[in-house]
């Protein structure tokens, strides 16, 4: 695989393969990866992460990661080289057949699998969330709802509303009210009714004589 040269980026000495690859994908590292295990020339080139090419000794692409995921407990002392994305770009055109076309979860370490049969302990915090809650009991009966008490209506009797009504059906008239009638009635009496005629009379000719009508006045007065 042909590799340009880039920039220098760090040395990882003594770490297991898998480890490195880890650290590698957790940065989201871009560049080259060369190496040694067991004699073996491995090179390997990441985009955010991810391993886009590799090769090991004859074999590329996905052969390569094969035996790369075979070697994780391989001691190894790397370089790491940066590249641009021009570089990287460049890179993933000259090098298309170690291209690695199947993308694993993860190129570290995997757990092996629990045997048949074998029951997984649960978190402690899982456990003690699970004892503060006891379950409820369906006992089929409906919560009884509490109803709030409704005022009686309030009753009248008969005579009092009557006596409020007055007789024969007329509104009740308070003290102040019928002062106020007797005082109307008082200034009607104390009125004197030919004085406000004439007055009214007189007010009607000025006017009728100022719309220019006074050929409707009547000689006498009236």
């Amino acid at each position: 695989m042909q590799l340009p040269r880039g920039t220098f980026h760090s040395m990882k000495k003594g770490l297991e393969l898998g480890t490195i690859l880890l650290k590698l994908k957790d940065e989201n590292f871009s560049g080259s990866c060369s190496l040694v295990c067991e004699s073996q020339a491995i090179d390997m080139v990441f985009q955010d992460g991810r391993v886009m090419l590799a090769s090991c000794d004859t074999f590329c692409g996905d052969a390569a990661m094969d035996i790369i995921s075979q070697k994780q407990d391989c001691i190894v002392d790397a370089s790491l080289s940066d590249l641009t994305p021009a570089q990287l770009r460049l890179t993933l055109e000259f090098n298309n057949g170690c291209r690695v076309r199947r993308q694993r979860p993860s190129a570290g370490k995997t757990p092996a699998p629990a045997p048949d049969g074998w029951t997984p302990v649960p978190n402690q915090e899982t456990q003690k969330v699970t004892s503060q809650s006891p379950p409820v009991k369906n006992t089929g009966k409906m919560p009884a709802i509490s109803s709030s008490p409704v005022p009686a209506p309030v009753v009248i009797p008969r005579h009092q509303g009557e006596r409020e009504r007055g007789p024969a059906g007329s509104p009740a008239l308070d003290g102040d009210e019928y002062t106020i009638v007797d005082r109307d009635l008082d200034a009607l009496d104390a009125m004197d009714l030919d004085t406000m005629s004439e007055k009214i009379r007189m007010n009607c000719k000025t006017m009728i004589e100022k719309l220019h009508l006074e050929h409707l006045i009547d000689d006498s007065g009236k």
